[in-house]
């Protein structure tokens, strides 16, 4: 029968957890820049955990990753997914690993493919991960804990994971990952471990609602989202500079997250956009619009820093450069202030905005795709939306026979 200790003990113990929740380890959250109200919560869901632990006899310093799966059925109140990433904050400021370490015997591809992807073929910390992850749940999925042996694999096997993922996650989400697959697999290609038709058996999903006329900003919108800023605050001012530049360069928001000041060129009224997607950097021309308003950022609002980011933080951890999740939390909020529907919330519309108004002008694909930085042009035409009484206007009255 297990030992539980008396519950003088207990009240000490638990006591002694949570003086280490509401201290050091609130300080190093703070010290991450998370917000307070984030930190509270993840606070209150690590108390709960403590409180269901102490009551099996054990300790929260005695949590490691193999408890995450438990502790997100029992800890239920509120949010699971507010679960989990408190849980691994938790055992990343304990230094422990927050998935279970790779021991299978096929373990050296993933250490080799993402060394590949991030030297050789140039892909954001990012996609590395992301394709890195989809490859290991393939592998998992179709050699278990065995050695890898691709000669065995057949076409068969490929569509039933494609089927298995696309029946799990949403069209979109299914085709990213798929595409994770495909790029791992070239790469194994490439490596001389399979033939050359195992790399093209990866299908494709339907996603009827990309396939469709993505949204664009109005020019009623495009004001409004602008005017949505606190001009009067540093962070404002900052928020503000960044959008512009989605809206009226078409940046992706990766690309204004690794603006450096030496790309802009005030003499050739220009801006050097760095290379993203494994794909060449760009040189994009500055509308005035956005000179202006970068200059005035650049003399006025930019902390000093030692860094030479172009945008940077200007509350907690000011001085430290801008996230991609940090400026699309700020596009959602303006998104919100300004009372657009709910499901936006990424930042493409804004590239999408960009392309639209730019075909709208008379610009030809070739034209909008050199200054989205694309390589293909259906790419762009994914980026281009044509409204219906603009195609009205087009349209001759059909001649009618007397």
């Amino acid at each position: 029968m297990k030992h539980i200790p008396p519950t003088k003990d207990i009240d000490a113990d638990f006591a002694a957890d949570c003086h280490i929740i509401h201290g050091p380890f609130a300080a190093y959250l703070r010290a991450m820049g998370l917000a307070t109200e984030t930190i509270y919560t993840i606070e209150q869901y690590l108390v709960r955990t403590t409180r269901w632990l102490h009551g099996q006899g054990r300790r929260l310093l005695s949590l490691d990753y193999r408890d995450i799966p438990a502790m997100c059925r029992h800890v239920r109140r509120g949010s699971i997914h507010g679960v989990r990433p408190a849980l691994r904050h938790w055992l990343r400021f304990q230094n422990k690993p927050i998935i279970q370490p790779i021991t299978a015997p096929w373990s050296d591809y993933l250490d080799r493919y993402r060394r590949f992807a991030a030297e050789d073929h140039g892909l954001s910390a990012r996609s590395c991960r992301l394709n890195t992850d989809e490859a290991r749940w393939f592998l998992t999925w179709q050699f278990g804990d065995q050695p890898a042996r691709w000669s065995e694999i057949h076409a068969k096997d490929i569509w039933r994971y494609a089927e298995h993922r696309a029946g799990t996650l949403s069209a979109g989400a299914a085709q990213t990952s798929l595409r994770g697959l495909a790029a791992f697999l070239r790469w194994i290609y490439l490596c001389g471990e399979c033939s050359e038709p195992l790399m093209k058996m990866v299908p494709r999903v339907a996603n009827f609602r990309r396939s469709s006329n993505p949204t664009a900003l109005t020019e009623a919108q495009h004001h409004q989202l602008l005017g949505s800023f606190d001009l009067r605050t540093a962070k404002g001012r900052c928020e503000h500079a960044m959008a512009l530049s989605m809206l009226d360069l078409g940046l992706r928001v990766s690309e204004v997250v690794g603006l450096v000041l030496s790309d802009i060129d005030w003499t050739e009224h220009s801006l050097h956009v760095p290379p993203v997607k494994g794909g060449p950097g760009r040189v994009v021309p500055l509308t005035s619009a956005v000179e202006v308003t970068l200059r005035a950022y650049i003399d006025t609002t930019r902390p000093p820093s030692t860094s030479d980011r172009l945008f940077l933080r200007h509350r907690r951890l000011a001085g430290n450069p801008v996230s991609v999740p940090l400026v699309g939390m700020a596009m959602r909020r303006a998104y919100r202030r300004c009372g657009f529907p709910s499901r936006w919330s990424g930042t493409h519309i804004l590239r999408r905005t960009f392309a639209t108004r730019l075909h709208q002008h008379g610009a030809d694909m070739r034209q909008i795709g050199d200054l989205l930085g694309h390589r293909e042009l259906t790419t762009t035409g994914l980026y281009t939306s044509v409204s219906l009484n603009g195609l009205r206007q087009l349209v001759q009255p059909w001649p009618i026979q007397s």
